[in-house]
C-alpha cells in the first residue's frame, strides 16, 4: 500500500535542499526565486510533518540536526529518482541523448580542455545542454558534486572520500613558466637538461613567485614537491585563476609552475620548462556522486570525455585512462 502524500511535502524537501545547500533561509530564497518567508514556512512545514527539529539555529547561521543530516542524504536520492522519471520515461525516440549536464572543475579545466570535448559532444547530441562553472577549490567542487548540485566534477586529487566515485580521465606534466623579457631584465636564468627539462629545481630558491591562493588544488601538491627539495619561494602575488597567474607572470611579478595544458602560453612572451624530471605527472580525475541517479547524458559525456583524445600544447590527451 502507498501511503498518502500531502502535496506539497516534495516543496517542502526542495526548500529544505536549498536551505541545506545555501547555508541560509535568505540565501536558499533567492536562489529559488521565492520570498523569504515562503522558504522559512516549508521548513516549519516538513518539520511538522516529520515532528523533527532538522536544525539548530543560531543568530548567523543554520546547523543541520542528526535528524536532518539523515533527512538531507535520503532527498538526494529522492531527487535524483525523480530526475530520472523526468529524463528517462517517455523519451521522444529510443537512443536520443537530451537534457542539461552540469559540471564543475577548474578554471583551467573549464577553458583549455573542455570547451572542445562539449562542442564536438553537442554535435553528436545536440539536444543537450552544458553548465559549466569553475573553481579552485577542491573541497568545494566535492562538496557540490556530493550534494547532487552538479553531475560531476574533474578535479585532480590522490585520495576521495567514500561518497564519492572517481575514474582517471588524463595525466598532465608540470611546467615552469617564465616571462623572457623579465628574466632576461632581471637575470633569472634556469638551466635545460638534455630532454629540455628544467635541470635543477634548487635553481627556484629565492625567485619571486606568482601562486595560487593557498585553498587552490596545485597549491598544496607544489608546496609537497618545494618542500620535498627543501625549496622556499619569494611569493609576490596570490592569484585564484590560471588566467590571473599567466597575466602577473607576463608583467615580470615572478614566475611559476602551472599544468601543461594550461601553460600553452605565446612562445614570443614565454619560456617553458617541464619539471619531468623532478615530478610525477598530475592525474586528473572525473568524480561524481557514489550511488547517484546519472542521467543517460551525463554517462555518455563521462565516457566521451575516457575515450575521446585531444590535442592542447602539442600534448594528447588522455594520456592515461583506466
Amino acid at each position: 500500500m502507498i501511503e498518502k502524500i500531502n502535496g506539497d511535502f516534495l516543496q517542502w524537501l526542495r526548500g529544505f535542499h536549498f536551505v541545506v545547500t545555501h547555508g541560509s533561509i535568505t540565501a536558499a530564497a533567492q536562489a529559488m526565486g521565492l520570498r523569504q518567508p515562503t522558504v522559512s514556512h516549508q521548513i516549519k512545514m516538513l518539520e511538522a510533518e516529520l515532528g523533527v527539529q532538522l536544525f539548530q539555529r543560531t543568530l548567523h547561521k543554520m546547523q543541520l540536526t542528526p535528524q536532518g543530516h539523515a533527512l538531507h542524504e535520503r532527498s538526494l536520492v529522492l531527487f535524483e529518482q525523480v530526475r530520472s522519471i523526468k529524463e528517462e520515461v517517455g523519451r521522444p525516440q529510443e537512443g536520443t541523448l537530451k537534457g542539461e549536464i552540469s559540471v564543475i572543475t577548474t578554471h583551467s579545466i573549464a577553458i583549455n580542455y573542455l570547451t572542445t570535448l562539449i562542442q564536438s559532444f553537442r554535435t553528436l547530441h545536440p539536444q543537450t545542454t552544458f553548465t559549466i562553472t569553475g573553481a579552485s577549490e577542491y573541497s568545494l567542487i566535492l562538496d557540490k558534486v556530493h550534494s547532487s548540485a552538479f553531475d560531476l566534477g574533474i578535479v585532480h586529487e590522490r585520495i576521495f572520500p567514500p561518497t564519492i566515485e572517481c575514474m582517471p580521465l588524463f595525466s598532465t606534466p608540470l611546467v615552469l613558466i617564465v616571462a623572457k623579457e623579465y628574466a632576461e631584465r632581471n637575470g633569472w636564468r634556469f638551466t635545460r637538461a638534455a630532454n629540455g627539462s628544467l635541470a635543477d629545481l634548487r635553481e627556484l630558491a629565492g625567485m619571486p613567485y606568482v601562486g595560487f591562493t593557498p585553498d587552490a588544488m596545485l597549491t598544496h601538491y607544489l608546496y609537497e614537491i618545494l618542500a620535498r627539495y627543501q625549496i622556499s619561494v619569494n611569493i609576490t602575488v596570490r592569484v585564484n585563476t590560471s588566467g590571473l597567474l599567466a597575466c602577473y607572470v607576463a608583467n615580470g611579478f615572478g614566475v611559476t609552475i602551472l599544468d601543461a595544458f594550461t601553460a600553452a602560453a605565446d612562445p614570443g612572451v614565454f619560456d617553458c620548462y617541464p619539471l619531468s624530471s623532478v615530478a610525477a605527472n598530475r592525474l586528473y580525475h572525473v568524480v561524481f556522486r557514489k550511488r547517484a541517479y546519472v542521467s543517460p547524458q551525463t554517462r555518455a559525456f563521462i565516457k566521451y570525455l575516457r575515450k575521446t583524445p585531444i590535442r592542447m600544447d602539442g600534448i594528447i590527451y588522455p594520456q592515461e585512462t583506466a
